[in-house]
This record gives C-alpha cells, sequence and structure tokens, in this order.
C-alpha cells in the first residue's frame, strides 16, 4: 500500500491554524510520503504534528514527513513537530521541519527586474506552496487548489 498526503495551512493576522498528519504502518512493504507547508503573517500562528508509526512487523517500510514554513512578519509563529515512533528495523524513515522567512535576495532579484515588492512576495508565496499544490493527481483539482492559494495569499 501506498499513502501520499499533502497539506497548506495559511494563517492571517488574529488567525490560529492547526494541522495533523497520522500515518500508521501495521504491515510489511508499505509507502508513506507526508508533506505539510505553512505560511503565517502578521501575528498569526499555525501548528502541525505529525505522527508516523511504525509497528515491528511493518519490516521494508519507507516512510517520509516534512514541515516546511514560511513566516511573513516577526510576529508570526509556527509551531512543527514532526514524529516517528519505529519498533520494526528494516526500514527507510525520514522527518524533518523547517521554519524560516523569505528569501530577500530573491525578492532583490525580482525587484530589480521591475517587479513590485508585493508582487515579489507573492511570487514567492505561491511558488512555496505549489510544491504541495503539484502533488495533485487530478488537473481540475490542482487549477482550484492553486486559484483558492492564490487568493489567500493576496489576503496575507
Amino acid at each position: 500500500a501506498q499513502a501520499v498526503d499533502s497539506g497548506i495551512c495559511m494563517a492571517g493576522n488574529e488567525e490560529v491554524k492547526k494541522g495533523n498528519a497520522c500515518v500508521e504502518h501495521l504491515v510489511p512493504d508499505c509507502r508513506s510520503d507526508v508533506i505539510c507547508k505553512g505560511v503565517a503573517s502578521g501575528n498569526g500562528k499555525g501548528e502541525f504534528t505529525g505522527m508516523v508509526y511504525v509497528a515491528q512487523d511493518a519490516q521494508h517500510t519507507e516512510a517520509y514527513q516534512q514541515s516546511r514554513n514560511l513566516l511573513m512578519s516577526n510576529a508570526a509563529r509556527i509551531l512543527t513537530s514532526p514524529q516517528l515512533e519505529i519498533y520494526a528495523d528494516d526500514v527507510k524513515c525520514s522527518h524533518g521541519a523547517t521554519v524560516g522567512q523569505m528569501d530577500t535576495e530573491a525578492i532583490y532579484y525580482m525587484r530589480q527586474r521591475g517587479i513590485s515588492e508585493e508582487d515579489a512576495r507573492r511570487l514567492q508565496m505561491f511558488g512555496f506552496v505549489n510544491d504541495v499544490i503539484s502533488r495533485c493527481p487530478h488537473g481540475e483539482t490542482c487549477n482550484f487548489m492553486a486559484a483558492l492559494a492564490e487568493e489567500r495569499i493576496g489576503e496575507l
């Protein structure tokens, strides 16, 4: 079996957004891949809690979990807690988390090419969350998600 889970969390000013992901591997030869991306602006707060559980009998499991986050202001906060609980000894598992700010050099580069600072920030945010949107296997759903993300980014 294979499970792919993706999520986007965008918290604006005065908002608190929480996301949870739990994957349990109970039998051998299964794979999971979880990615969650968060963006917080103003004094918005985001939280991600993830758990990948691998039972003793779930040998040859591959499980990956990532939480990547972008802070748009000094007051924004994102707490992230990806976790692994592994009882099998023949597995490939990893988890990771990042929380950072926008790439000021990329914004500077775009500004030098005539793009406004606001548009440069929007492009960078959309590129950040598009990693999740591009994982969607259905074209119409991807387009719908992209439109929602662009609308939400405009509000942040």
